[in-house]
């Protein structure tokens, strides 16, 4: 993070992304609503929205009728300054992990990833190329 601060010029992006004056984001992102970790909510939709991040109908009537049992996931996307992402999640419900690695190239890519997580949570369908696996494991 420091070396990205440190290239001329981007203080001054950072600043306008931020001030609460500008036509950005910024801060409203973080202040946006209640942000219970591990539970996909209205509110982090309407945050995303703040970052031009749109959603596909179905995610949200999953959620607006609380029937999508994403509290059963314990779930986090983490995405890095170095234009990758991470999809990191287990079901609580029988311990089953499910992790996925992201190549970012662009806003397209992003919102692969979220559908995936989407699909995961509300469809139950596993991404491709996604690790998964189930503790403690089962024998036959």
């Amino acid at each position: 993070m420091r070396e990205a601060l440190a290239v001329p010029g981007v203080d001054g992006l950072v600043a306008a992304y931020f001030s609460p004056d500008g036509p950005f984001a910024g801060t409203s992102f973080d202040l946006v609503g209640e942000n219970p970790p591990g539970v996909l909510t209205l509110d982090d939709l309407l945050a995303t929205m703040l970052l031009n991040i749109s959603w596909r109908p179905l995610a949200i009537r999953a959620l607006i009728a609380d029937d999508n049992g994403s509290s059963a996931w314990l779930a986090q996307v983490t995405i890095w300054l170095s234009g990758e992402a991470d999809l990191d999640t287990v079901r609580l419900a029988d311990d089953r992990i499910v992790n996925k690695h992201y190549e970012l190239t662009g806003h397209d890519d992003l919102e692969v990833t979220l559908d995936e997580f989407i699909g995961l949570l509300i469809g139950a369908r596993i991404p491709g190329a996604a690790f998964v696996a189930q503790w403690p494991a089962t024998t036959a």
